[in-house]
């Protein structure tokens, strides 16, 4: 019985050995596909991919929440809601109601008189 233990543990030992050389392959290759991918993009948009490493160092360095990042938010914000104001506004903001106005003045008065 211990030597059919011992095969069974023998063959087993095998499998695994297969299983992780395996893995370790498709990991090798999945590594390489995503390295490839990386420098393609590098090579094709080289401006985006310096202001992404910034950014990304930038989130790392944990400046995110400094008191510099605060106000360049808030001024951000602010230019962002005046554009936005501008828009609805010189946009037609008021034209936005021409069609229920047309339609109130196209439809017949239901009260008599």
């Amino acid at each position: 019985m211990d030597k059919e233990r011992g095969g069974d543990i023998d063959e087993s030992a095998r499998r695994i050995k297969h299983d992780v050389e395996q893995l370790g392959h498709a990991v090798e290759q999945r590594g390489s596909q995503l390295r490839e991918r990386a420098f393609s993009f590098v090579h094709d948009h080289p401006y985006a991919s310096v202001g992404i490493a910034f950014g990304v160092g930038y989130l790392i360095s944990g400046a995110l929440f400094s008191r510099a990042t605060l106000k360049v938010v808030g001024i951000g914000g602010r230019f962002l809601a005046g554009a936005l104001l501008k828009q609805v506004i010189a946009g037609g903001g008021l034209g936005l109601l021409a069609p229920d106005v047309q339609d109130l003045a196209t439809e017949t008065p239901t009260t008599e008189r």
